[in-house]
């Protein structure tokens, strides 16, 4: 597949210091790529940096295949979308969608064409005529995505679009807008520090800390065999042992009964069902273990029950070492969180 963004050592300096430091990733037509990391990891600088909004240096900087070092923001053919929609309160819901239109001079018949389809895109027609006040923040977004498709841009950045909205709204957003991104065929980056939404929008997944990605795969490869700590603890679906040692969730095992344990557990540990959901039609369980002091998520097994207390158990062959280290654990493992938003 066709590489849209190239980028290789990309630097970001203010006076305190660097806050981008050798950024180096490519990006391929079509693909989603979510950006996750801590605040302060300088995700949004570095969109800003790719959309020229912010100076940077760097030895590679190709869009399409085009240097776009030296191209203004107003040239690059680049849209960022913000936590906030940033419609004009002045313009109909139609006029800020064919906004970008105006710009480049297409005749009225033309903008108002394009921006009912566009509208149409994002199920929101029939709002064409009201003006953004009159409009919730979820369909605000929807809006703004319009406005930002319209003008089919080679690259579309998302700083966080769904931050401002209720828990139950982002999921529903989550889902429809990489719909609408897949059927249309944009190459996106799409920022966030929701481990959940990173893996639901992402075909792969940038982990980002202290101005540099980590690491970079796709979803089920970061969140089962994580290179490092750091990446473990931001995104990793199982438990850390000493620093050093991650166990995926999908290699791990619940039983209720210690004496039903096989003879092959080489990690045991006890402990407690705290809560359990439901997450894409399946039902999981959240469990604490006792010893470790770790949170971890497992499919439901049998008819476990919230204060259940149960013994989790895995193979020799399932301990993957951080950091180039080694695989044994003392029992004073450093606990590390791994968890899921309860529905």
């Amino acid at each position: 597949m066709v590489q849209a963004l190239s980028i290789q050592k990309l630097n970001k300096t203010y006076q305190k210091g660097n806050v981008l430091n050798e950024v180096s990733f490519s990006v391929k037509k079509g693909e989603i790529v979510s950006v996750m990391g801590a605040s302060g990891a300088g995700k949004s600088t570095l969109l800003q940096c790719i959309a020229g909004i912010e100076s940077c240096t760097a030895v590679q900087l190709e869009l399409d295949q085009q240097d776009i070092s030296n191209w203004s923001a107003k040239k690059r053919p680049i849209v960022l979308m913000f936590q906030d929609s940033l419609l004009f309160p002045h313009m109909t819901v139609l006029e800020n969608v064919t906004y970008g239109l105006r710009v480049r001079r297409y005749n009225k018949q033309e903008r108002e064409r394009e921006g009912l389809y566009y509208l149409k895109k994002v199920d929101m027609v029939e709002h064409a005529n009201r003006y953004p006040h009159q409009c919730s923040g979820g369909e605000q977004q929807r809006i703004a995505l319009a406005r930002a498709l319209i003008t089919k841009p080679s690259l579309l950045l998302l700083d966080e679009p769904f931050a401002r909205l209720d828990e139950s709204l982002r999921r529903m957003m989550r889902t429809w807008v990489k719909g609408v991104l897949k059927e249309e065929g944009v190459t996106a980056l799409f920022v966030t520090h929701d481990r959940e939404e990173a893996m639901l929008m992402g075909d792969r997944i940038f982990v980002m800390a202290r101005g540099t990605v980590l690491s970079s795969g796709k979803p089920a490869e970061l969140t089962e065999s994580p290179e490092n700590l750091e990446v473990a603890n931001l995104i990793g679906e199982g438990i850390v042992l000493e620093n050093r040692t991650f166990i995926s969730a999908a290699n791990l095992s619940v039983v209720l009964h210690k004496a039903q344990l096989p003879e092959s557990a080489y990690y045991i540990q006890e402990g407690t069902v705290t809560h359990c959901f439901r997450r894409h039609g399946q039902v999981f369980l959240g469990l604490q273990l006792f010893t470790d002091k770790q949170d971890v998520i497992l499919p439901a097994a049998g008819e476990l029950k919230v204060g259940a207390n149960v013994w989790v158990w895995a193979e020799e062959s399932a301990l993957q070492p951080l950091n180039g280290g080694c695989s044994s654990f003392s029992d004073d493992p450093k606990p590390a969180f791994v968890g899921e938003n309860e529905i």
